[in-house]
């Protein structure tokens, strides 16, 4: 989260930015929360650093987030700032973890122009 920050601070920007942060990490001694990814978080720092016509690559491989729920997290992260939702894919079956219907999702959002 510091190196975004600093991103931000020093205004880099980029045309393509990548999201694949891993399940929400319990403290020690502590259960592991079912929050999930940390998506809420991390798309209120990375967008000021995507250029307007980029392309934000989410990553989902959790069965217990829907798609759509995936879609409505992620837009109201944005927080005003104009994303839609671009292209999706999803693994077919020579994706190791393929079996009970867990599958890999990939979602892109395209960031808009603001006025």
């Amino acid at each position: 989260y510091r190196f975004l920050k600093k991103a931000r601070r020093g205004r880099r920007k980029w045309s393509i930015i990548i999201l694949d942060p891993p399940p929400q990490v319990a403290p020690k001694g502590q259960r592991r929360s079912n929050r999930g990814q940390d998506y809420k978080s991390l798309i209120p720092l990375v967008l000021p650093s995507l250029q307007p016509g980029g392309l934000l690559i989410t990553f989902l491989n959790r069965r217990d987030i829907t798609t759509e729920s995936h879609l409505e997290t992620v837009s109201h992260a944005a927080g005003g700032i104009p994303i839609t939702p671009d292209w999706s894919l999803e693994s077919g079956e020579d994706f190791p973890e393929g079996g009970n219907g867990k599958k890999l999702r990939i979602l892109a959002f395209r960031k808009h122009a603001t006025l």
